[in-house]
C-alpha cells in the first residue's frame, strides 16, 4: 500500500513542530533532516531523537527517512583525507547512528550543488563515500540511498562501483527532467535498486517545487502511471515547496496522488 509522507524541509514548521505540522496536513509519514548549522536541529542530541519520535507517537506520524542535506554543501563528492571529506563522514555517521536509534530503515545522502557528480573522479569518490556508510549499516535493517543528478549508466556505474547491497538510489520524479533525463527512463533501468521512497515534486522555469503536482515539466502523471504499473507500494514524498499557504497547496497535490494511484 502506498503511503503519502512530506519532506520536513519543504513545511512552513520546522524541527519537531515538523512532525506535528504534517500530521495537521493529513500526511501518513515525514522524512527528517540530520540536521544543520542554519536548519534542522541537530539528531546527535539524545534529547531532539527522544522529542521526534514523543511527537511521531502523539501523532501517527511515520519517520521514513533522514537526508543528510548538509552533504548538498559539504560535496559528498569531496577527495579522500579532506577536510570535506571528514565533515562528510562525520554527518553521515551521526545519520547512520540517529537511524539505528530512532528505528528508521533509510539514511539518503545527497549529491547535489557542491555535491554534484560530474567527473570520474568525482563519482569514485561519492562511490567511496557510499561504500563506507553501506559497511557502517551493516548488521542492521538500514539501506543507505544516493539521489543525484545522474542518468541510468552513470548511475548503474555508481552502483556497480559501490558494490553492497544496501546500496540504493532514491528517485524524484522533477530532478532528471532539470538534468535532461527522462524520470521513466531512470525508473524502468534502476527498478531494482530503488529504495521504497520516491519524491514526487513537480516545477516550472527550472525551478525546484514551485509548481502543484502535474501542472510543471516533471510529467508526473507519466512517473505516476509506470509506477503503478509496476506495483510501487512504498512512501511518496511530497517535496513541493508549502512554506505559504500549506493547507491549499498540500491538498492539491494530495487530490491529484489520490486520483493517480488510488482511483481507477
Amino acid at each position: 500500500m502506498v503511503r503519502i509522507g512530506v519532506a520536513q524541509w519543504c513545511l512552513d514548521r520546522n524541527g519537531v513542530d515538523a512532525v506535528y505540522r504534517a500530521a495537521e496536513l493529513g500526511f501518513a509519514a515525514l522524512q527528517v533532516d540530520a540536521g544543520e548549522p542554519s536548519g534542522s536541529p541537530f539528531l546527535s542530541a539524545p534529547g531532539i531523537r527522544r522529542a521526534y519520535l514523543q511527537a511521531a507517537q502523539d501523532t501517527g506520524i511515520e519517520i521514513s527517512a533522514i537526508a543528510v542535506n548538509v552533504l548538498n554543501s559539504l560535496g559528498l563528492k569531496s577527495p579522500k583525507g579532506s577536510k570535506e571529506s571528514k565533515q562528510c563522514w562525520d554527518s553521515i555517521q551521526l545519520a547512520i547512528e540517529s537511524a539505528a536509534a530512532m528505528n528508521i530503515h533509510l539514511v539518503f545522502l545527497p549529491s547535489f550543488e557542491n555535491g554534484e557528480i560530474c567527473i570520474k573522479d568525482d563519482l569514485m569518490n561519492t562511490a567511496e563515500a557510499l561504500r563506507k556508510a553501506c559497511e557502517y549499516a551493516e548488521g542492521s535493517p538500514l539501506e543507505i540511498a544516493s539521489e543525484n543528478t545522474l542518468g541510468v549508466a552513470d548511475n548503474l556505474k555508481l552502483i556497480t562501483t559501490v558494490c553492497h547491497p544496501k546500496m540504493k538510489i532514491l528517485i524524484d520524479t522533477l530532478n532528471p527532467v532539470l538534468w535532461g533525463h527522462r524520470t521513466v527512463d531512470l525508473i524502468k533501468g534502476l527498478r531494482h535498486y530503488l529504495c521504497n521512497q520516491v519524491h514526487a515534486k513537480d516545477g516550472l522555469g527550472g525551478e525546484m517545487g514551485n509548481a502543484a503536482l502535474t501542472t510543471g515539466q516533471a510529467n508526473f502523471a507519466e512517473s505516476s502511471r509506470l509506477l503503478r504499473e509496476l506495483g510501487f507500494s512504498g512512501y511518496l514524498i511530497l517535496e513541493n515547496e508549502y512554506g505559504q499557504e500549506a493547507e491549499l497547496r498540500v491538498a492539491r497535490d494530495l487530490t491529484v496522488i489520490r486520483q493517480l494511484f488510488f482511483e481507477g
